[in-house]
């Protein structure tokens, strides 16, 4: 299983997750497509890179991002990214336009199934992604108003409909109870950087991360900065994620890059 380190797309942040010997980056369309060579660039410091299209984080500041404009972006840089996500929206019918207009470019999305879509008993829709293609992302977890009784029934769905033959990515699913009962291909996370965002430590123990006890916590936010703290972070998903691998191996799950 993969983890994604998503969020903070600044050259230091790249240094700080390098630096800690992250191999796999999640970047948003949106927040990089207005700096040349970013992708080439990142691709030296983080050999398995996922692009997101950031079309939710741009409509919450009202922008919509063109599907041409997308495409191009992905056509110019497609040679450095792992896999790319559609450009997706709750209204099925202009993700699946999306979707068949990027394909139409030769180009291979990878599809995203949301909650809201299983919800609404479109099934039909789930299994025509199933029946296609090899790698589907799930979304809207994140957001999830329903909380755990919605999440856990959706992904018990999603990977028995599948029957193993389908690599999922969590879009940010990283709740260690579901990483332990769902063989997720890859998920991502923003967490890491909490250290720089809210000076927040974390700590991870019997696969549980937690915020670091209140006088541990006052101790690392007075006396580090923002950079250790990242790196404490950082330490415990790693941690977290060789955990969890080793739990699956156990359990005869060892995904391989080869689709």
């Amino acid at each position: 299983m993969k983890i994604f380190f998503a969020g903070s797309e600044t050259n230091s942040a790249n240094l700080v997750l390098q630096a800690k010997g992250v191999q796999d980056r999640l970047y948003s369309f949106f927040s990089i497509k207005n700096t040349p060579g970013w992708l080439a660039n990142a691709h030296k410091m983080f050999p398995c890179i996922l692009l997101d299209s950031g079309g939710f984080v741009a409509r919450t500041k009202g922008v919509e991002i063109k599907i041409e404009e997308y495409g191009d972006f992905i056509a110019q840089n497609k040679q450095y990214v792992f896999a790319y996500a559609n450009l997706d929206y709750k209204d099925t019918n202009r993700t699946l336009y999306n979707q068949n207009y990027l394909e139409s470019r030769g180009l291979h999305p990878v599809p995203v199934y949301h909650v809201d879509e299983w919800l609404d008993k479109k099934y039909d829709l789930l299994d025509s992604y199933l029946a296609k293609y090899p790698y589907v992302a799930l979304g809207g977890a994140a957001k999830d108003k329903g909380g755990k009784s919605v999440l856990h029934p959706f992904l018990s769905a999603m990977f028995a409909r599948s029957k193993g033959k389908t690599r999922f990515h969590g879009f940010g699913i990283t709740d260690v109870q579901y990483l332990k009962k769902y063989p997720f291909y890859s998920v991502d996370s923003t967490s890491w950087n909490q250290g720089g965002r809210y000076g927040n430590s974390l700590e991870y123990e019997n696969f549980n991360i937690k915020s670091k006890k209140k006088d541990m916590h006052l101790f690392y936010r007075k006396n580090c900065g923002y950079k250790r703290r990242d790196d404490i972070n950082i330490e415990v998903y790693l941690k977290m994620i060789n955990e969890v691998n080793f739990l699956w191996k156990i359990r005869g799950i060892n995904w391989t890059d080869t689709f």
